[in-house]
């Protein structure tokens, strides 16, 4: 996820057909984070496909969020839940028999941290694209002839 958003921070990589210019790296996280977590601790989540449908709700449920709050399109969702729940999957897939693990302790961090954190906003994407428009554009993006480095706003460096 990270490759991809450098490459659309640096490049300004805008598929506007598709209506993509950043894929959510909020709905592969919380697909992963979440769903890698159902793995250890649901006893009837043994196998990779059972992995892959709770990863899919999961996703659904994490795109929905980011839709809901404008801070996505779909086909960006769409991105994160396919890295998302193809993490799970392989994680699923290497950790063979999940541990028995404690429940209750877990379960109220998770909690305490989920409401800690509700509505909480990091400027992390902002500063992804300004590191990728000033660091990477020019040493992994093309550019046309004769033509001179912007930044996100369009102005030269």
């Amino acid at each position: 996820m990270a490759v991809l958003k450098l490459a659309f921070g640096a490049c300004g990589w805008e598929a506007s057909w598709l209506n993509i210019n950043s894929p959510s790296g909020h709905t592969a996280a919380f697909t992963m984070l979440y769903g890698g977590l159902i793995c250890l601790y649901a006893r009837w989540c043994r196998s990779v496909w059972r992995a892959g449908i709770v990863a899919l709700a999961i996703a659904i449920l994490a795109a929905c969020s980011r839709l809901h709050l404008h801070y996505h399109t779909l086909p960006e969702t769409v991105i994160g839940g396919v890295i998302g729940v193809a993490g799970v999957c392989m994680f699923r897939s290497q950790i063979g028999k999940p541990p028995r693990l404690p429940r209750l302790i877990p379960a109220l961090i998770f909690l305490a941290i989920l409401v800690v954190q509700h509505g909480n906003r990091l400027p992390a994407e902002r500063q992804i694209h300004s590191f990728a428009a000033l660091w990477l554009r020019a040493s992994i993006c093309p550019l046309p002839s004769g033509t001179l480095p912007t930044n996100m706003e369009g102005r030269r460096f």
